[in-house]
C-alpha cells in the first residue's frame, strides 16, 4: 500500500499532507527540507542506517549480476518497475524486495 501511495504522490509524508491541508508544514521532522518521497527515500538522516543497508543490498545485487561500477539509489530505481540493458527483471524484483524491507524498517506511516 505504501508503495502505491508513493507512486501516486498521495502519501502521509509531510509534503503531501500539507498539500492536502492535514499538516501545518511540509518540512520533515529532521528540519532539513520538505518531507517528500524523494527526501524520505534518499536523504532524510532519520533513515540513514536502513538506507545504507538498502544500498548495500542493491550493490550486492549489482555485483552478483557481474556488473561493474556502482548503482546509485534513485526514485526511479526504487519506484518505477524497469527492465533495461542494465537492470534485468530479476534484479528489479530483488531490488523491490529490498526496498519493501526498507519501508517496513522505517516504521513510518506512508
Amino acid at each position: 500500500m505504501s508503495y502505491c501511495r508513493m507512486l501516486l504522490n498521495d502519501t502521509l509524508l509531510n509534503e503531501d499532507s500539507f498539500r492536502n491541508g492535514l499538516r501545518e508544514s511540509p518540512v520533515c521532522d529532521c528540519d532539513e527540507e520538505r518531507e517528500s518521497v524523494s527526501h524520505f527515500l534518499l536523504r532524510c538522516p532519520h533513515y540513514e542506517d536502513i538506507r545504507n543497508k538498502l544500498q548495500n543490498v542493491v550493490d550486492d545485487i549489482w555485483t552478483s549480476a557481474k556488473r561493474k561500477g556502482h548503482l546509485q539509489l534513485s526514485d526511479s530505481l526504487l519506484l518505477a518497475p524497469t527492465q533495461t540493458d542494465c537492470i534485468t527483471k530479476r534484479m528489479d524484483k530483488d531490488i523491490k524486495f529490498a526496498f519493501f524491507q526498507f519501508i517496513r524498517s522505517a516504521n513510518r506511516k506512508i
